[in-house]
């Protein structure tokens, strides 16, 4: 009989990790603010803060930047809306528009995340030693590499 190998596989593993930070992360969150936000809520947040010095930010260049459909975007910008992260305000070249605005409580938000994941990341790398982490970041990036050589046109954009 095959010994099962399923929880040794790297995917299995990354799968894993990933699964357990981001529950941590949303356990923190929660503590920290009182508040349950969904999954991408905090990515999305981080976006419009990153890219607002470019120009306005619209529903449809957040369903192009995470891949997710407009139904899916539209409720996950009416969730951070109503929970005041962000704002939607219309455009006056096109009323049909509504650019997507952090608001005040979202840059907090945001500050609140990035001091966790610092801090995350510090545990984290405690647990190896200088030539572990590097030697973990390396394979990532090899990882990474790799699927994007065999990746297709559309998902080369996540590359």
């Amino acid at each position: 009989m095959e010994k099962n190998t399923a929880n040794t596989t790297i995917l299995f593993s990354l799968h894993a990790l990933e699964h357990l930070s981001r529950k941590y992360m949303e356990r923190r969150m929660r503590e920290a603010t009182g508040e349950d936000l969904p999954n991408n809520s905090g990515f999305i947040m981080h976006y419009l803060e990153y890219h607002e010095a470019e120009g306005p930010v619209y529903q449809k260049d957040l369903e192009k930047a995470f891949h997710l459909s407009k139904s899916t975007i539209t409720g996950l910008v009416q969730g951070l809306e109503q929970a005041g992260y962000v704002s939607r305000e219309s455009v006056k070249e096109d009323a049909r528009l509504k650019r997507v605005v952090l608001t005040e409580k979202g840059r907090k938000h945001n500050n609140l995340v990035k001091k966790l994941l610092q801090e995350m990341d510090e545990q984290m790398s405690e647990t190896l030693t200088a030539e572990e982490k590097e030697i973990f970041i390396k394979s990532c990036e090899k990882m990474r590499n790799r699927i994007c050589m065999e990746s297709t046109k559309e998902d080369k954009q996540l590359c």
